[in-house]
């Protein structure tokens, strides 16, 4: 776990910094998440696998509810309307 935890970060750290309009490569996110999931699963909270990572927790919980397909708005912003 930690060599893949030092493998990731150092592919962080290659790209640079990301944001909107900058994305995560695809396959980098998803080693991210994966790694994420794992952690998780051994009972470490999201700040500290963001801290371990060097990413924002918030990034982290954020793309792992787009994964699961599941977004992060309480509220769709569109809604289905029947009119009869």
């Amino acid at each position: 776990m930690e060599e893949q935890r030092e493998e990731l970060k150092k592919m962080l750290v290659e790209i640079g910094p990301r944001g909107r309009g900058r994305p995560c490569p695809k396959g980098l996110l998803e080693k991210v998440l994966s790694y994420t999931v794992a952690r998780r699963r051994q009972g470490a909270e999201l700040l500290a696998v963001g801290e371990e990572l060097g990413m924002s927790w918030k990034t982290l919980a954020r793309r792992q509810a787009q994964r699961r397909g599941k977004g992060t708005r309480r509220h769709p912003a569109f809604m289905e309307v029947r009119c009869r």
